[in-house]
């Protein structure tokens, strides 16, 4: 009996459920889900029809995420001008809680929704004016 509940704890402890006494057992690292490829954020944008008053797409800081819509897979981005994001312009493959979150803007900022089980794209829009 002492054996078991040894061995039992001896597994808990090295799966880092439970710390050593005495020991910080930091938190696990979050398992993120798979993310879209830049293959196919590539064929993504090569498709795009910018909203009007929007400038090509390859001028814009853009973020991408897998996410989930009434049921549906999608890939949700977005589109933001270099002045507005400090970065360069360019692809960033992010999670949910790394995507930016701006509003107004106009045509300087803008979002996207790519559903996957329909195979379209649903809505891409500039932010509000």
């Amino acid at each position: 009996m002492r054996t078991t509940l040894a061995v039992c704890m001896l597994a808990i402890w090295a799966t880092g459920a439970m710390a050593e006494p005495g020991m910080y057992a930091p938190p696990k690292r979050e398992i993120h889900a798979a993310q879209p490829s830049p293959a196919f954020v590539a064929q993504l944008e090569s498709s795009l029809r910018m909203p009007e008053g929007a400038w090509p797409i390859r001028r814009y800081v853009r973020y991408y995420t897998l996410s989930s819509n009434a049921g549906h897979r999608t890939v949700r981005g977005s589109f933001v001008a270099p002045s507005i994001a400090g970065q360069t312009a360019g692809v960033h493959i992010v999670t949910n809680a790394s995507m930016p979150d701006i509003s107004d803007f106009g045509c300087k900022a803008g979002v996207l929704t790519y559903d996957l089980d329909l195979k379209r794209l649903t809505m891409i829009a500039c932010n509000g004016m």
